[in-house]
């Protein structure tokens, strides 16, 4: 049995479904600017800013995974709410929202069918009320 790489909502990514190739982390911080007459502006920390998180994976549907991986990925973005990021190593990351999936299939085959298929998941760190 293949090991999930990671686990987000239900999806699983693993080598036998969407491979993920690369995960990148942005974290901010804010300050806000104040006017001063005369002067330069002033910077106050105002605290941490929400993380976001890209992962990049490839699909090969007549290997592993089939054609339906990107749409269970939307599948759970349609669900319009938070979902739990949980890292292969049993790492719980928290809740997590899906702001944008990219696709791309290469290399069309008989009936468009591709061969390849990249994907890219856009996600946000959530913080509720």
């Amino acid at each position: 049995m293949v090991e999930p790489q990671l686990a987000l909502g239900e999806y699983r990514f693993s080598v036998a479904t969407a491979a993920l190739q690369e995960l990148e982390r942005t974290s901010e911080w804010r300050w806000a600017d104040k006017d001063v007459i005369q002067g330069k502006p002033q910077s106050d920390f105002i605290g941490p800013g929400l993380d976001t998180l890209e992962l990049n994976g490839v699909i090969f549907p007549h290997f592993r995974g089939g054609l339906g991986q990107v749409d269970a990925m939307r599948a759970e973005a349609n669900k319009g709410a938070p979902l739990r990021l949980v890292l292969g190593t049993g790492q719980d990351m928290g809740l997590w929202t899906i702001r944008r999936i990219q696709e791309t299939q290469r290399r069309l085959y008989d009936r468009g069918i591709p061969l390849k298929v990249e994907f890219r998941l856009s996600l946000k760190e959530y913080r509720g009320r």
